[in-house]
């Protein structure tokens, strides 16, 4: 009889992500809230700028990434 051979352990930690999500297009950070803060130029819902807001179908998946680093520090900032 002939057990299975266990594969060989990988020397790489565990990814964060399951296979696949981390490579997943980002989500729009918008919450159907769309107005515009004219003094601070900024959505109140999503916290784009209106360049984020238009582009963002357009955008690399590398470009929203940095979108959405950019209103994740305005939420934290209070902004």
């Amino acid at each position: 009889m002939n057990a299975p051979i266990p594969a060989p352990r990988s020397s790489q930690p565990t990814p964060a992500a399951p296979a696949g999500i981390a490579d997943a297009p980002p989500k729009s950070p918008c919450v159907d809230i769309c107005r515009m803060d004219a003094e601070r130029k900024l959505c109140i819902g999503c916290q784009r700028t209106l360049d984020e807001i238009g582009g963002w179908s357009g955008f690399s998946d590398e470009r929203k990434r940095q979108v959405l680093a950019a209103v994740a520090e305005r939420r934290a900032a209070g902004e």
